[in-house]
């Protein structure tokens, strides 16, 4: 009973969380960094397709690993266009990255608190203003948090 109560619980931080991210994400304004993530991580998806390794094919990324690069590339990969970019398909990746986030604040705060406080602290995550604007946005903070 108490491993189904935890999942029932956990899917709705989920829910709730991605809700309120999917809600805001269109409204978040765009940061300067967005571009370059979208056209990063569609550049390197293009590098591992055509098995292009050379250092020259590489060189957009030189200050972060690729990793969030390439977690952005394969999410927006089918609809790239570097004339009118889409960040939609990013923003949700974000969306449900932080939402994920948010459980796992529940199931760190099982092992050391209460259960009502580890959901406590989950929602508060979820709903902290910070959070669900870095994690509506396209960006390397998101997956991160």
């Amino acid at each position: 009973m108490r491993n189904t109560k935890i999942i029932l619980i956990g899917l709705t931080i989920f829910c709730l969380s991605f809700a309120l991210r999917a809600a805001t994400l269109r409204r978040v304004g765009g940061t300067w960094d967005e571009k370059f993530y979208y056209v990063a991580g569609h550049s390197y998806i293009q590098n591992i397709i055509n098995r292009d390794w050379s250092e020259k094919a590489w060189a957009l990324n030189t200050e972060h690993p690729p990793l969030i690069k390439y977690f952005y590339g394969l999410v927006s990969f089918g609809k790239y266009n570097d004339q009118q970019p889409d960040f939609v398909a990013g923003r949700y990746a974000s969306a449900v990255v932080g939402s994920l986030a948010a459980v796992i604040v529940f199931l760190i705060g099982l092992v050391f608190l209460p259960f009502i406080y580890s959901a406590g602290a989950a929602l508060i995550f979820s709903f902290i203003p910070l959070t669900v604007g870095l994690q509506s946005a396209y960006g390397f903070d998101s997956p991160t948090v």
